[in-house]
């Protein structure tokens, strides 16, 4: 009897060590667009154990069940934000369909070997869904003209899911940081968020190029989305007349203007007038 019990413990001992269920690798996205199909893949190898089950977590809750000896094997949970595929789904993989903003999370993959070894594995990954913007980066401040020596003003903006990060380029340059206004972004319908970064620097002439001054906004979200808005505007390197003895009126962020070439008189003939009338009354 004693000799049976000490061949019982050996036994377990090696179901435990070299012959254990052991996960291999579990695959999750890390970013998805709003709507898409996205499958969530769980690789183990048995290695000579029998499997008992495999569970699929979001966070702590879970959302799915693949029991080897039920009939049938797959059983769903509800949970808001994800909406499996019962037909396209399996005991290794779990596809999700439509996915949503509110899909994002952390999903874990728990699988389990039946007696004798009773081992447990598990793994997990990020999954990020991102509401894209539906428009390119949106420039707004720009001029049609620009000087030497004036003051450019322009924002550019983004609305997604998460926050779009902004970039400003002059000439195909990265903006230097000293000229960057950024904003925090603001939160939106449907939590939507709208990011806006502000470019604030003096024209100076080797900003222009053959007579020519270039603007770019770049919007980008992880590796999913890339989109840019460029514009391209006239430069002159001689001085805006307006800035040197208030001549020339802009008439808005156009850029057109009007020139008076003459100052006004009104002013000078009041004084005159006003000499004449002195002279008189003093004789």
């Amino acid at each position: 009897m004693m000799i049976f019990f000490i061949h019982l413990a050996i036994c377990a001992a090696g179901w435990s060590g070299a012959h254990a269920l052991k996960l291999r690798q579990v695959s999750v996205p890390g970013y998805s667009r709003t709507g898409d199909t996205v499958s969530l893949h769980c690789d183990f190898d048995l290695e000579g154990d029998q499997l008992y089950n495999v569970k699929w977590y979001k966070g702590v809750k879970e959302f799915f069940r693949y029991v080897a000896a039920d009939s049938p094997p797959k059983q769903v949970f509800d949970l808001p934000g994800v909406v499996v595929d019962r037909d396209r789904s399996s005991m290794d993989k779990v596809v999700l369909s439509s996915v949503t903003p509110l899909s994002s999370g952390l999903y874990k993959c728990e699988v389990s070997a039946e007696a004798p070894s009773f081992h447990t594995d598990s793994g997990s990954g990020k999954l990020l869904v991102v509401d894209l913007p539906s428009s390119p980066p949106r420039v707004t401040g720009v001029r049609r003209l620009y000087h030497a020596g004036d003051a450019a003003a322009l924002n550019c903006s983004s609305r997604s899911k998460p926050a779009a990060a902004l970039s400003w380029y002059i000439n195909d340059i990265k903006a230097e940081q000293a000229f960057l206004v950024d904003y925090a972004p603001v939160r939106g319908p449907h939590g939507l968020e709208t990011s806006t970064l502000g470019l604030q620097f003096e024209v100076l002439p080797e900003h222009m190029q053959h007579g020519v001054l270039s603007f770019r906004c770049t919007a980008t979200i992880a590796s999913v989305y890339y989109n840019e808005t460029r514009v391209d505007v006239r430069a002159l390197l001689s001085p805006n007349p307006s800035s040197l003895n208030g001549r020339e009126k802009l008439t808005g962020s156009s850029g057109s203007s009007t020139t008076s070439l003459h100052p006004p008189l009104r002013w000078w003939g009041n004084e005159f007038t006003t000499l004449v009338l002195i002279l008189i009354t003093q004789r």
